[in-house]
């Protein structure tokens, strides 16, 4: 079967999220090699391991769901069920990260504005809108991705996209017709 443009456009709209969570992944493994480690603070509870446990793990949080959105958007494009089935699970976990991120920025709305030391030239109200919206703008985008992968791809035309065809067995013979051969065909010649 052919594969609609909807399936088409969400491998796509999957890819680029993906390799774009991948650069950032990337990105803040650069920024942990090339910042400095800091001396241990004697206040300070965590250890020198937590530090490097820490540098190990937070990139994981970007290249392991990049891997599994790359993986998944090829599957789409080659129209396989698993994948069909892992991109509904991933616009449930989307869903959901945008539930929480619109509950961030209206938490922001009621966080009070901090004071600027003297002399600096940017305005807290300003900046904090700025954040806001783009906290809202960036969780509704990601919650009407979520609930359209939602909706698109367990809808019955898109099920049947991702369905086996049914196998075809051809007979290497022509099916018998009810007449039997002539019996000469069956004999043998005289010796």
């Amino acid at each position: 079967m052919q594969r609609s443009i909807g399936v088409t456009i969400s491998a796509v709209v999957a890819l680029l999220g993906s390799l774009l969570a991948g650069s950032l992944g990337l990105l803040t493994i650069l920024t942990l090699v090339v910042a400095p480690t800091p001396p241990p603070t004697p206040g300070f509870p965590g250890s020198p391991e937590l530090l490097r446990a820490i540098r190990l793990v937070v990139p994981l949080f970007y290249l392991l769901p990049a891997a599994w959105g790359i993986t998944t958007s090829v599957g789409l494009f080659r129209l396989r069920n698993w994948a069909r089935i892992s991109i509904i699970v991933f616009a449930a976990l989307l869903t959901l990260s945008a539930l929480f991120g619109m509950l961030g920025a209206i938490a922001m709305f009621v966080v009070s504005t901090p004071t600027m030391p003297p002399g600096s030239h940017l305005d807290p109200n300003a900046f904090l809108m700025v954040m806001r919206v783009f906290m809202v703008a960036f969780a509704l985008l990601q919650l009407g991705i979520g609930i359209w992968w939602l909706v698109f791809f367990n809808r019955v035309k898109v099920k049947e996209q991702f369905m086996p065809l049914p196998s075809m067995t051809f007979a290497p013979y022509p099916a018998p017709t009810g007449t039997p051969p002539p019996p000469s065909l069956y004999q043998t010649p005289p010796s």
